[in-house]
């Protein structure tokens, strides 16, 4: 097993041979599963959760709220998370379309452990990353406003431009004059 993972992964799904499935593959892998039969129970437990989990999975056709209504409204309950689509090769197309709707994937059932476990493993990471880079922006952002205030008007110091530069770096950008 090498590396246990460790992740909150909340799956969504009517058939209980998938979300067991599911919930065994990545139990075993050392992530925290907590499932869920239908859409409605899932939202609701995801708005009154103090801490939103680093990943959902959802089937894309169940009864009710289905998985792209669903995916719209986690996008405002719980932003930042990334969503992996779960489909069945006849809803491979809408499993594209969710994705450019801003889903992170989709997952083609039937799936191996493995695949499931890479596929988890990479969005969760990768979103990690992600919030990490924009704790960095954040903090340079409130130290150089924190300089700023501290110098007030006083804007054409050296010291000052260093910390523009230090912030546009940590931004992203190489050139702080065109922002590119």
């Amino acid at each position: 097993m090498g590396m246990s993972n460790s992740g909150r992964i909340v799956v969504i799904d009517d058939e209980p041979e998938i979300r067991d499935y599911l919930s065994d593959v990545l139990s075993l892998d050392g992530y925290e599963c907590t499932c869920f039969q239908e859409s409605l129970a899932a939202l609701a437990y995801l708005s009154e959760s103090t801490t939103p989990p680093d990943l959902v999975m959802t089937d894309i056709r169940m009864p009710g709220m289905d998985g792209l209504e669903l995916l719209k409204r986690l996008q405002t309950v719980s932003p930042g998370v990334p969503v992996v689509m779960i489909s069945g090769l006849y809803e491979q197309a809408i499993g594209l379309e969710a994705v450019r709707s801003g889903a992170v994937d989709y997952l083609l059932k039937p799936a191996k452990p493995c695949e499931v476990l890479s596929l988890v493993a990479r969005h969760v990471h990768q979103n990690r990353e992600i919030l990490e880079e924009q704790e960095k922006v954040h903090a340079a952002l409130a130290s150089f406003l924190a300089g700023y205030q501290a110098h007030t008007g006083a804007a054409t110091s050296a010291e000052h431009r260093l910390d523009a530069a230090e912030l546009f770096q940590a931004l992203g950008f190489r050139r702080y004059e065109t922002m590119q």
